[in-house]
């Protein structure tokens, strides 16, 4: 497999592990336009303890890199994203504002792993451990940004403290789902 791949998995992986975790149904589109995972509220039904999908979802669009391939400055974590998935990420912004109980809205989920492809995972038999050694962080555009007007990459700034964790999931759905 190729470095990208191995990075594309993980991300996919893990990211899913902690939506898991977290009480969040995962899924993922058979066709990629854009969205890598799916994520729903699993509901509990008022009668002999069954669940269900709550049926407002967040779409995920996943990317991985390195440290080297990003910088920190003034809080904030630069990283250059393709045009094209930044104009999905505007895209789906727009008709999220437009119509947002109509449309799921489409978050960026970062993962950041060390340069040394042998760092990005480790498994301790010891110690009964497996380790990911890389950072999600959470990108949404906010209100004011348009359309990107290069042809290649656009730089994105996402805040430091946008990590995703186990709390991530509930943060998000609060964000665009008000009751």
């Amino acid at each position: 497999m190729t470095e990208a791949i191995i990075k594309e998995e993980l991300a996919l992986h893990i990211f899913s592990g902690l939506a898991a975790r977290a009480a969040y149904l995962v899924s993922r589109p058979r066709i990629d336009s854009g969205t890598d995972l799916i994520i729903d509220r699993h509901v509990k039904l008022p009668f002999r303890n069954n669940f269900t999908e709550g049926g407002r979802m967040l779409c995920f669009q996943l990317k991985t890199t390195t440290e080297k391939q990003v910088a920190e400055k003034d809080g904030k974590l630069a990283y250059d994203l393709r045009a094209k998935n930044f104009d999905d990420l505007i895209f789906r912004k727009n008709a999220w504002l437009a119509y947002p109980k109509d449309i799921s809205p489409l978050m960026l989920i970062l993962l950041v792993l060390p340069n040394d492809p042998a760092q990005w995972l480790q498994v301790n038999w010891t110690s009964r451990t497996c380790t990911l050694n890389g950072l999600f962080y959470w990108y949404f555009p906010d209100e004011l940004a348009a359309y990107s007007d290069n042809s290649d990459e656009q730089r994105i700034f996402i805040p430091l403290d946008n990590l995703v964790g186990l709390d991530f999931f509930d943060l998000a759905f609060n964000l665009f789902h008000k009751s």
